[in-house]
């Protein structure tokens, strides 16, 4: 049976469709979340619940560059993936 399936190219599909299909969509959901994070909207309010002061600035930068870094990815798999469908 080996003969008739070429196990290398079905495991380099299958590893391609779960990046993709699973990889993608991933780090666009950890990307909302960085946003959210930026704008201090992650547990439902923009302050820390028991003083009233705003969040500190590094959770905010961190959440804005994990949501840049992330929407970056994204934004560079799918133009690739066109360049890709066009050369062909």
């Amino acid at each position: 049976m080996s003969s008739y399936v070429d196990w290398s190219a079905l495991g380099q599909v299958v590893l391609a469709s779960v990046v993709v299909g699973a990889g993608l969509p991933a780090l666009f959901a950890l990307g909302l979340r960085g946003v959210f994070q930026a704008e201090g909207r992650i547990e439902g309010r923009s302050t820390d619940g028991e003083t009233g002061e705003a969040l500190a600035p590094p959770r905010r930068v961190l959440g804005t560059v994990t949501a840049a870094v992330c929407f970056v990815i994204v934004l560079a798999a799918v133009v690739g993936g066109i360049v890709l469908i066009v050369r062909s």
